[in-house]
Order: C-alpha cells, then sequence, then structure tokens
C-alpha cells in the first residue's frame, strides 16, 4: 500500500474532558491516535517510555502494546480508533482495546501498511486540534456523508503528522532487537517472523531497520552473532563440535559447519587447532 491509497475507516472517534486515563496494558486491534489537548504523563510502548505533554498527537498502529501514565491522572483529550484503509468498512463499531494477554489476533484487520505507518510516531501539533476536534463532532452528531468527510480530515492529519513527525527512534527499536538476540541466540527456532510477532512489527521493516543500523539484515546479524559466540567456545571449551552447534542456535551441526567455514574459511575443528596452538 502507498500513501496516496491512504483512505482512512473510523470505528470511534470521541472527545474527552476532564477524564481520567487508567493506567492499563492495553493491545489494539486497529490503529489509534490520541491527541492531548490538556495533560502531561508518558506513554510505555513496546516496554520503552516516551513522555508527551499538552499539544501532543500519539499515532499507534494496529497490534501496538502500550500503558498511559498520566502526571495528574486527568486529561483532555481526543481518540480515534481506525484502519488506514476502507476494505474493512464492514466493521463500523470499535473493536476493543484488550489486556495483552486476551488479544485475539484474528480479529485484527490485516491488510498491506505503508513503512511510514509501521512504526508509532510521537510529534508536538497543536495546530491538528480544531480539525480532529470537528472530527469527533461529526462523529457524534452524524450529518450527510460524516464518515466521507470524517475520513478526509483524519487522512490530512494523518499526512501532516507524518510529515513533522517523528517516528519512534530507530536506535531504540534496533537495541530492543539486538538485546534480544544476545540473550536468546541459543534458541534454534528464534527466526525474523518470531521476533517481528514479539515486537509486533513486519519482518521486512525490522529487518531494514537493522540493515540501516548495523550493515547487516535481521537474519544476517543473528547468524553473525551466534557465529562469534561459537569462536568463542571453540578457544576457551572443549565441548565438542555438536555440542557448540547446539548451545549457539544451529540445527544441525552440518549447517553449523557449512556456516562457519563460509564465515572464516576453516571448519571449527580447523579453527579451534589453529587459534590454540597460536593461544
Amino acid at each position: 500500500m502507498e500513501i496516496p491509497s491512504l483512505n482512512p475507516h473510523i470505528r470511534h472517534a470521541r472527545a474527552y474532558t476532564d477524564f481520567v486515563i487508567r493506567s492499563l496494558d492495553s493491545r489494539c486491534y486497529d490503529c489509534r491516535l490520541f491527541f492531548f489537548r490538556e495533560g502531561e504523563g508518558s506513554v510505555e510502548v513496546e516496554n520503552v517510555k516516551y513522555d508527551f505533554s499538552s499539544g501532543t498527537a500519539i499515532f499507534l498502529p494496529a497490534g501496538t502494546r502500550y500503558r498511559f501514565y498520566m502526571a495528574e491522572g486527568k486529561a483532555d483529550y481526543l481518540i480515534f480508533n481506525f484502519d488506514l484503509v476502507s476494505d474493512f468498512s464492514h466493521l463500523k463499531n470499535s473493536l476493543g482495546t484488550p489486556h495483552p494477554d486476551a488479544f485475539e489476533e484474528e480479529k485484527m484487520p490485516v491488510y498491506p501498511i505503508p513503512s511510514e505507518f509501521s512504526a508509532p510516531i510521537f510529534q508536538s501539533a497543536p495546530q491538528l486540534f480544531e480539525t480532529l476536534h470537528k472530527c469527533t463532532q461529526d462523529f457524534l452528531t452524524k450529518p450527510p456523508y460524516y464518515r466521507d468527510i470524517c475520513s478526509s480530515r483524519l487522512k490530512r492529519c494523518l499526512l501532516e503528522l507524518l510529515r513533522a513527525g517523528e517516528a519512534v527512534p530507530t536506535a531504540a527499536i534496533v537495541r530492543q532487537i539486538t538485546d534480544y538476540v544476545h540473550e536468546n541466540y541459543s534458541d534454534p527456532q528464534l527466526t525474523n517472523e518470531k521476533m517481528a510477532e514479539l515486537f509486533h512489527y513486519h519482518p521486512y521493516y525490522i529487518s531494514d531497520l537493522m540493515k540501516q543500523s548495523t550493515g547487516e539484515t535481521l537474519h544476517r546479524y543473528l547468524l553473525s552473532y551466534r557465529l562469534r559466540v561459537a569462536r568463542n567456545l571453540l578457544v576457551t571449551s572443549d565441548m565438542d563440535i555438536t555440542t557448540v552447534a547446539w548451545k549457539c542456535g544451529f540445527n544441525s551441526a552440518a549447517y553449523f559447519i557449512k556456516m562457519f567455514r563460509a564465515d572464516t574459511g576453516l571448519t571449527p575443528a580447523r579453527y579451534r587447532k589453529k587459534n590454540i596452538e597460536n593461544f
């Protein structure tokens, strides 16, 4: 999906005044846009906290885990639940926002998402208030063509937010991914798809982020880290080759030997012998 195809389908739009936002772990089935007219606090997104204040707009992609922490408990804010496309316009009512443990994957509308909207966006954008507030009023009173008019207004705000906004810093996402790799490299079932599901991003998206930040795709980074640990184990332990392969997350000794030789030009046994002799 490309940006020109953006056609938001709004299921829920509401303005809350002096409202208490409870600090609960949540996960959204569709996209969320919060606009805080008054209030300050922080929101925890995928275990990383970001501060915000009055005039801040927060976009969260579908499937995002989040939790708000309000400094004063209450806030004036607007909220929108929506898809980025109209493909699921037959689902008109709110899909709800369950606790992550109660999240049912099959209820989430699935469609291609532009990379620009694949990650949360946080931005001070007080200029969006009037347009977004009109959306909430029309959604409540339902004048003729209100859905189409609200959709066009929300699209304009999303594009303005995108143009001026700052996505969750790439470094924060990459740090979470690399930390996870360093702690779980020994799991032979660790894959791009598993980590994408864990961090709630598309596999291609997190692989591209890794490539931009480390020079390696996610798959290559994981393989490189496993081989790095293997090289250390070969020199510092007396484990046999099969055990080293298993400890480093390889499904078989044959595959480990093949990848090790491609990386170093030596078999694991020859690498061990050469480096111990030179120690």
